[in-house]
């Protein structure tokens, strides 16, 4: 079995990919930056307030330090117990850092939308969306901006993918047939 990168745009479809692999093969762990990074967050602001002290430090300074310790944590999992398999759910590695994991024990998909405009975006968002999703409580207005930026990042991600070697999942149009079609391909390469 091999493990198995999964990143790329918010509400792409990797999270629900991830599950997809994990209800077929059972022996997969998986690490989800999104819960880590919230952990993070929460405990960097609770120790402050339980001592009193608060040195300004942002939101986004913690997301960064909890990204380049999701790396880590990535690389020590994979590397220090290789019986075990992992899939990470992440957004933010660089691309280029990626190439390092593309080869024959891991699997690296980034995930995007390229070729959505931003109402579609908004409409695939609100179709999907759970009482559980963040999405779920932004306004339409949150999205729309969101969306604005994903695609264009999608756009690039898509082209640096090219040049990387690195496997783009387009999740623009057909979200479900694109995974279905994808699950398939990946049941064969683990």
């Amino acid at each position: 079995m091999k493990n198995v990168i999964i990143l790329g745009s918010p509400r792409s479809g990797k999270s629900t990919f991830a599950k997809m692999i994990l209800k077929e093969f059972s022996n997969y762990n998986i690490i989800q930056e999104d819960v880590i990074v919230h952990a993070y967050i929460k405990s960097f602001f609770e120790l402050c307030e339980e001592n009193d002290e608060y040195d300004y430090i942002s939101t986004r300074d913690i997301t960064n330090i909890s990204h380049n310790s999701l790396q880590i944590i990535f690389d020590y999992s994979i590397y220090s117990n290789p019986s075990l398999n992992f899939i990470f759910d992440g957004m933010n590695i660089p691309l280029e850092e990626l190439a390092k994991y593309n080869k024959e024990d891991t699997i690296v998909l980034v995930f995007g939308y390229p070729k959505i405009t931003i109402e579609e975006g908004l409409h695939n968002i609100r179709k999907y969306d759970t009482k559980n999703d963040w999405t779920y409580i932004e306004p339409d207005y949150r999205i729309r901006m969101l969306f604005n930026n994903c695609i264009r990042e999608s756009k690039e991600q898509q082209e640096k993918c090219r040049e990387l070697g690195i496997k783009f999942v387009d999740t623009s149009k057909n979200r479900e047939q694109v995974l279905k079609d994808l699950f398939e391909w990946i049941k064969q390469k683990l």
